[in-house]
């Protein structure tokens, strides 16, 4: 959320959902304390399956109509 209070329009997702993948690896390479899997593979597992979900709501606020004013 916050590169939404410094930049607007295509930058402002863009820099978003950079930070939101680098916390979603974080995470999910953390969870591999409690796992023991790859570091890599549940890194990236959840990054896919966050940004997933970030797209797919992205996508129904654009069907409905909602914008992200600045």
């Amino acid at each position: 959320m916050i590169p939404l209070f410094f930049l607007s329009g295509t930058p402002a997702i863009l820099a978003s959902t950079v930070f939101s993948a680098v916390g979603l690896f974080l995470i999910g390479a953390a969870i591999t304390l409690f796992t023991g899997k790859s570091v890599w593979f549940s890194g990236f597992r959840q990054v896919l399956f966050g940004l997933a979900a970030a797209a797919i709501t992205f996508g129904i606020g654009k069907l409905i109509g909602v914008s992200v004013a600045g």
